[in-house]
């Protein structure tokens, strides 16, 4: 069986998007209710004190790689996981800063989530800017436009989630998982 047979039957979901989209409040509302999340793997990193990989795109992009890996091997072999961002944005964020990519193509290969990825769509009404995301809401479209270029070339089904209350982002992704 080869690796990629092997995890697709463990249910492991891809929430993904540009930032500010709501992810990360579809994420935190899936697992309130009981299903199995992984928060993002750069939020996590730039929130942690990690000051190396504040000021080193090569070091933040290699550590938002070794930390979504953590993740995925660290989901529950049975039942559903979810992830708010997948190993396949790392790809997108070192072609973003200029990182050599092959590395983070190897492990989009080898570490497979369903074939179905969730995608919240770039949202203005939303959006607002933080200590993490400090760059203006156009910057953040172009940026989504790589990410959902990056999933279809790995072969990844995108979906979009409707511009919705944030309850009904949840029966809507739990109607397809």
């Amino acid at each position: 069986m080869s690796a990629y047979q092997s995890v697709t039957t463990l249910k492991r979901f891809v929430i993904t998007g540009t930032s500010g989209t709501g992810k990360t409040a579809l994420v935190n509302e899936l697992r309130s209710i009981g299903t199995e999340c992984f928060e993002e793997a750069g939020r996590k990193i730039l929130t942690s004190g990690s000051e190396l990989a504040k000021k080193d795109a090569d070091v933040f992009v290699r550590e938002m790689l070794s930390q979504s890996l953590s993740d995925y091997q660290a989901a529950s072999p049975t039942g559903i996981t979810i992830f708010d961002r997948g190993i396949p944005d790392t790809i997108a964020y070192a072609f973003r800063f200029g990182v050599p990519l092959t590395e983070f193509e190897e492990a989009s290969r080898t570490y497979r989530y369903e074939d179905l990825v969730f995608v919240t769509p770039p949202w203005s009404e939303i959006f607002q800017n933080d200590e993490v995301r400090t760059a203006p809401f156009e910057v953040y479209v172009r940026f989504h436009d790589l990410i959902l270029e990056t999933y279809g070339e790995l072969g990844y089904k995108l979906l979009e989630i409707p511009k919705l209350p944030v309850h009904e982002r949840v029966e809507f992704v739990q109607s397809y998982i």
